[in-house]
């Protein structure tokens, strides 16, 4: 089996500047060996998978036909920011920005893969089902605070009912909050504002890493039970054998964040590799736990890798009891949503090797059952995980990018390709359907699934290797008309010209005239056909 390595800069952190040249090559080092590979990338947010669900369309996946987009990118997308060749990585969260009922999409950017480089992030409003970039009128910030950005998490941390935007930054970029102004005093929505100065605090150095942080993936939850937007971020360090700290941003309610990780994580902050961290309820107590990755590397406390879950006690404090290590050997992305139906969360883990569920054992408690994918090509390179119905069936079905968050997989052997994957019911998971568009042969960074244009159906956009895809997705043919086998014409009627087909065959031993297959065309023949006269539909 080959030896596939990982691959970091280990250049020194550049500040978040203009773009003026291209950054040189990186100083590259190999990480430690690895197992067949299949890979990590930023995570996702649990809002944005709940807002997905809000989209189910009625029908189904019209009795399992499979399912059928069409690439309407040209129509659907229009950029200024961003080309449509775009050769950057690009990461992206969907939510409704401006209260005007449809879903509106911010992409942030950066050099693609472990170099750094930051660029300006987008933001893509739909306007009538159609994302144009109001960037430069609408969050003018994003083009003077270039960011090398890997994550962005969108939720209302400052209270006002409006959806604010984190943006999640690597390489020296610090985290930025952009607050949502909501409309004016005629309605229009006046966009969003960073406010990231007055709002974040400048973090302490973390260990290792004396420049700045580097993030690579952010969520928002209530962890201390006061009704307000807490924020957690995974922190990942390259170098061999190194630690560094996750970051935990207490809210005081009106969004204002102060740094309170050592008193409630303790030891548990450090990782080694995390590139995903997530809250949800996982022992059913009513409050939020962390389930956070370290990976790569085998550092303290751990001293092992895999993905871990640390319970809160209660009152925002995460130390109280030991974790749970939930997988093991080489993941990278987790995801969490309630797979099998029970309203508890589960989880899908993308990992070098091969992907799982882990799904809830019982009501209560912090059990999971371990199931293998079935798909063969959840055992290559992965990246981003999406939960939604985009079937329409009723349960959460799971998106799968192919792009690696450091190892340049866009081209070459360790290529892969977007998987979407069917949910049974029950949580088992299988390739879904398709059966028009070629969705499944593009190679994300990141994609969403959103409703673009408010059918009922959920779309797809993608940011890839090199370009950006709008896929919508279309209703089902209709289906076919029941059978009518004494049409003998196929005008889906009975008629004279039916009768006048067995009367020409009046006397023949059988055949296709014999409709009562008694051995003779002959009277009865017509009186069984008279007997279905007229049309044959409804």
């Amino acid at each position: 089996m080959a030896v596939i390595r990982r691959e970091l800069s280990i250049d020194s952190v550049r500040a978040v500047q203009s773009i003026v040249a291209p950054s040189p090559p990186p100083e590259r080092r190999d990480r430690p060996a690895r197992r067949p590979h299949r890979q990590v990338t930023v995570m996702l947010n649990p809002l944005r998978m709940s807002a997905a669900l809000t989209c189910v369309w009625a029908a189904g996946t019209a009795a399992g036909q499979g399912l059928r987009f069409m690439d309407q990118t040209s129509a659907r997308l229009v950029l200024s920011v961003a080309t449509f060749t775009d050769a950057e990585e690009k990461d992206m969260a969907a939510a409704d920005l401006d209260a005007d009922g449809d879903p509106d999409l911010v992409v942030v950017r950066k050099a693609p893969f472990s170099v750094a480089g930051p660029r300006p992030d987008i933001l893509l409003m739909n306007e009538g089902g159609v994302l144009i970039d109001r960037t430069a009128e609408l969050a003018p910030g994003f083009l003077t605070a270039f960011t090398d950005a890997r994550d962005v998490v969108i939720a209302d941390v400052t209270g006002d009912a409006w959806p604010d935007v984190v943006i999640v930054g690597t390489f020296g970029s610090r985290p930025r909050l952009y607050v949502n102004r909501g409309l004016d005093a005629g309605g229009a929505w006046l966009g969003l504002m960073d406010e990231t100065v007055s709002r974040l605090p400048r973090l302490a150095t973390l260990l290792n890493q004396p420049s700045a942080p580097r993030f690579c993936a952010g969520a928002a939850g209530d962890i201390d039970g006061d009704g307000d937007l807490d924020l957690y971020f995974s922190n990942y360090n390259p170098e061999p054998a190194g630690v560094t700290e996750d970051v935990l941003l207490i809210n005081n309610g009106a969004g204002v964040f102060t740094d309170d990780t050592a008193s409630r994580l303790g030891d548990f902050r450090f990782s080694a590799f995390n590139t995903s961290g997530l809250f949800m309820d996982a022992d059913n107590d009513g409050d939020q736990d962390i389930v956070k990755v370290s990976t790569l590397y085998d550092v303290a406390p751990w001293n092992e890798t895999g993905v871990f879950l640390l319970l809160n006690d209660g009152a925002g404090r995460f130390t109280g009891s030991a974790p749970t290590r939930l997988a093991s050997v080489d993941p990278y992305m987790v995801a969490a949503g309630a797979l099998d139906q029970d309203q508890r969360p589960d989880l899908y883990v993308v990992k070098d090797t091969d992907d799982l569920t882990l799904t809830t054992a019982g009501a209560a408690g912090a059990g999971y059952l371990v199931t293998g994918v079935v798909s063969p090509r959840t055992t290559e390179l992965g990246g981003n995980i999406h939960m939604a119905d985009v079937d329409g069936d009723g349960d959460l079905d799971v998106g799968v990018g192919p792009v690696d968050t450091d190892i340049q997989n866009c081209d070459g052997p360790q290529a892969g390709s977007f998987e979407l994957l069917a949910n049974d019911g029950a949580g088992g998971l299988s390739v879904m359907p398709i059966v028009a568009g070629d969705v499944l042969s593009q190679r994300p960074h990141d994609f969403e699934f959103l409703d673009l244009d408010g059918d009922g159906m959920l779309d797809i956009v993608m940011g890839l290797c090199s370009g950006w895809r709008v896929y919508m997705q279309q209703e089902p043919p209709p289906p076919p008309p029941p059978p009518c086998p004494l049409d003998l014409t196929g005008d889906r009627i009975i008629n004279a010209l039916d009768i006048t087909l067995v009367l020409n065959a009046w006397g023949l031993p059988g055949g296709p005239m014999d409709l009562n297959g008694d051995g003779v065309v002959d009277g009865v023949d017509v009186t069984f056909m008279l007997s279905s006269w007229g049309p044959c539909d409804p």
